[in-house]
Parts: structure tokens; C-alpha cells; sequence
């Protein structure tokens, strides 16, 4: 089995992708959803592409912003796309994690 725990090398001909890979993660957003009735974490590309969704209680959301100061709010319009569907109030309410610093 291997031991790269989801992670794989860039360029790993194994994945059938010519070696592009996914984009990396940048973006950390914790935001409550009262669609889904609980608190929600996006992992965003660089771009604000979704690279993954799952519940905030996860513990990895903890590993994940460790030691990060979340900025408040995702009302600007960059964050449209990324957050259609989420109410203003929890758009306003969100904790954003900058990944990359």
C-alpha cells in the first residue's frame, strides 16, 4: 500500500494524467449551510475552483488551519462562483484559511 496518504509526486505518469495532477489547495473556507443544515468546509484551488467539500466538524479541518487567522467574510465577488448558493449572511459569516502563507 502505498504511503504518499492521497498525495502524489508531481509528474507520476501512474495517474493518466500526462502528469498535470490536481490543482493544489489555497483556500480554506469554513461556511454554514442551511441547505445541508451544518457548517461545511471548501477546499479551494487558486483559482477558486472546488477541490473538495466536507463537514467542518472534520478533524482535518483542524490540522488543516493550525496556526492560519482565518480573514471574515467572503461577500467580495471573487468569491461568487466559489460560494453560489450560500445566503449573504452566511457568505458574510465565513471564515476564510489562506493556505499558501
Amino acid at each position: 500500500m502505498s504511503q504518499t496518504f492521497g498525495l502524489e509526486a508531481p509528474g507520476d505518469s501512474r495517474r493518466g494524467d500526462g502528469g498535470q495532477g490536481a490543482a493544489p489547495a489555497r483556500y480554506l473556507i469554513l461556511i454554514d449551510s442551511a441547505s445541508e443544515a451544518r457548517r461545511l468546509a471548501k477546499v479551494l484551488a487558486a483559482d477558486r475552483s472546488l477541490v473538495a467539500e466536507f463537514d467542518a466538524s472534520a478533524p482535518e479541518v483542524q490540522l488543516m488551519c493550525r496556526g492560519i487567522e482565518p480573514q471574515h467574510s467572503a461577500e467580495a465577488p471573487q468569491w461568487d462562483s466559489a460560494l453560489a448558493g450560500h445566503a449573504s449572511e452566511e457568505r458574510r459569516a465565513a471564515e476564510i484559511y489562506h493556505l499558501d502563507t
